[in-house]
């Protein structure tokens, strides 16, 4: 799964279980308390030495418009880059469990029909496994990067640094870009990490800020009559 891949489906998950936290609060009031699924936590994916010299390129991580021609030339080494997030994936097992849940949740017959999960039981039922998380962490710390929060998912791990570390870790380079008149900021290139680590990172995303357009209908007149116009 690529990071913007990934991007649209975190988005798409926050708008879903945003509009159910409130109700995790009354539904747990109305169930047992074993109302949870017997699952197994993840089991440790990161299992070889984190080795910075045996490295993968994440595909999908270098924006489409950071392109040559628009670069302004490399970000100042010392420049401090916040909340930036790296996303972490669930195994293919986990993710088939957390898939056949949501599934559940709006089946009427399902033993889980409408019990809907905080996001720390997410991540305890349905997240990588804990020491894969301290693992990663513990990598970020030993490039020279701040770690900030863990997300109770344990999809996302906030962390800072300077533009050399951040490239540095992720053997690239941020650049300046002007486009149509705009600066931007970005990786030059694809990001690289310890292919040890592949099988739960899907990359640091804010590395860039090349944010798409959001869309909006515009109203407007044409022979006397209103439309509608979709801009973005």
């Amino acid at each position: 799964m690529s990071i913007s891949t990934s991007k649209r489906w975190l988005a798409a998950a926050a708008t879903v279980f945003a509009g159910l936290v409130p109700l995790a609060g009354y539904a747990a009031s109305q169930q047992a308390p074993n109302y949870l699924p017997a699952l197994a936590p993840d089991t440790a994916r990161i299992t070889g030495t984190v080795n910075n010299t045996q490295l993968v390129a994440l595909k999908g991580s270098k924006p489409s418009l950071a392109l040559a021609k628009y670069d302004t030339g490399a970000l100042p080494a010392g420049r401090t880059i916040r909340n930036v997030t790296l996303l972490l994936k669930r195994s293919p097992a986990k993710q088939a469990q957390f898939e056949n849940y949501l599934a559940q949740l709006t089946a009427p017959g399902s033993p889980y029909f409408q019990h809907w999960l905080t996001a720390r039981q997410i991540g305890t039922l349905f997240g990588p496994a804990p020491a894969d998380i301290t693992k990663v962490g513990q990598w970020l710390q030993s490039q020279g990067l701040r770690i900030g929060e863990v997300s109770p998912t344990g999809l996302m791990i906030g962390f800072s640094g300077t533009t050399a570390a951040i490239g540095h870790a992720f053997h690239t380079s941020l650049h300046g870009y002007t486009v149509n008149g705009a600066q931007h900021f970005a990786n030059a290139s694809e990001q690289q990490i310890p292919a040890a680590l592949a099988s739960v990172v899907v990359g640091a995303t804010s590395l860039s800020n090349f944010f798409p357009k959001p869309q909006h209908m515009d109203v407007g007149t044409m022979g006397g009559r209103e439309v509608l116009r979709r801009v973005g």
